[in-house]
C-alpha cells in the first residue's frame, strides 16, 4: 500500500457492549421508512484532541473501520476544510465513483474502507460535515439500493431537507445515547493544531442564511455554465469529463439546494457581482 492506515484502535468491553445493543436503530426507523433506498445513519464527533466516537446502525461495520485503521480522522477532515478554504461546512459524496477525500493522499485507505462498508450493504454514502469550537461534527447515510452514483445523489438532492429535519430529530431523540458514547470516546493519535481560520472569500446561500465555499472545480464549472455554456461544453473547456462536471454540479446543488441550471447562474451571478 503507498498510504500508510491510521492506528488500529482496540474497543474497550463496556463500549463493544454499546455496540452490541445498537440502540440507535429504533431511532432511525423514521428516516429508513421516509426514505425506503436508505439503510444507513452515521453520526461521528471528531474532537480536536484525538478524541472521537462514532455511532451508527451498522456497528460491526464502524467497529471494524477502527479495528483496520480505515477510519477518517480529525487531521483529514480539517485538511480538507483548508483545501476549500477552511469553511465551516462541506459536503460530499464517498463511493467508488467519487470520495470527498479524494484530493487527500489516502487513496488505498479510501478504498479499504469503501470495501468495508459494502461487505456490511453500505455501497454509497453522503456526508455532511460542520466544523464546532473544538470538534468535527460528520454526518451520514448510506445506501446499498442505488446502483449507479447518479441516482443516488439525485435521491440525496430530492431529499436533503428530510435529512436536516432528521438530524435535528436525531440529536434530540438520541442525547442520552450521544452522551453515554462521548463518556466512552476512542483516542487516536491525530489531533488538530488550532490556527486562525482563513479568510478567504466564502459564498452565501441566501435560503439558509448559512456561509459555506465551493471547491475550485465547482467554481469553476458554475462559472464556465453561467457563461451559457452546456455540461458537454463545459468539460471540453475544462478538460474533464461530462461526467465529472456533472457529479460537480450535483455537489454545487447540495450546497446551495438550488436545483436547476437557472438557479445556479442566478445564484453565482448574484454571489459573485
Amino acid at each position: 500500500m503507498e498510504n500508510k492506515l491510521n492506528q488500529k484502535i482496540i474497543f474497550s468491553k463496556k463500549l463493544e457492549n454499546l455496540y452490541i445493543d445498537n440502540s440507535v436503530l429504533p431511532l432511525c426507523a423514521s428516516l429508513f421508512s421516509a426514505i425506503e433506498r436508505i439503510n444507513h445513519f452515521v453520526y461521528v464527533n471528531c474532537y480536536d484532541d484525538g478524541r472521537m466516537f462514532i455511532i451508527g446502525t451498522a456497528p460491526e461495520y464502524t467497529k471494524n473501520c477502527y479495528t483496520e485503521g480505515v477510519y477518517i480522522a480529525a487531521n483529514e477532515l480539517n485538511r480538507l476544510r483548508q483545501m476549500y478554504g477552511s469553511p465551516k461546512r462541506l459536503s460530499g459524496f464517498y463511493s467508488r465513483e467519487i470520495a470527498l477525500t479524494d484530493d487527500l493522499d489516502t487513496k488505498d485507505k479510501n478504498i479499504l474502507n469503501i470495501a468495508l462498508g459494502e461487505r456490511f450493504n453500505i455501497e454509497k454514502r453522503f456526508y455532511m460535515i460542520k466544523k464546532e469550537k473544538d470538534y468535527t461534527e460528520m454526518i451520514g447515510i448510506g445506501t446499498n439500493k442505488t446502483k449507479k452514483i447518479q441516482d443516488f445523489m439525485q435521491l440525496c438532492q430530492e431529499n436533503i431537507y428530510t435529512f436536516n429535519a432528521f438530524i435535528d430529530y436525531f440529536k434530540t431523540e438520541g442525547k442520552n445515547i450521544i452522551n453515554v458514547f462521548k463518556n466512552e470516546m476512542v483516542i487516536s493519535p491525530y489531533k488538530i493544531e488550532c490556527k486562525q481560520e482563513s479568510h478567504q472569500q466564502k459564498y452565501y446561500d441566501f435560503k439558509t442564511s448559512n456561509r459555506f465555499s465551493l471547491s475550485p472545480r465547482e467554481y469553476e464549472c458554475l462559472e464556465s455554465m453561467s457563461l451559457g455554456r452546456s455540461m458537454k461544453e463545459t468539460a471540453h473547456e475544462l478538460n474533464l469529463s461530462p461526467r465529472t462536471v456533472e457529479i460537480h454540479i450535483s455537489n454545487t446543488k447540495l450546497k446551495t439546494g438550488l436545483y436547476t441550471k437557472s438557479q445556479l447562474v442566478s445564484f453565482f451571478n448574484l454571489s459573485c457581482a
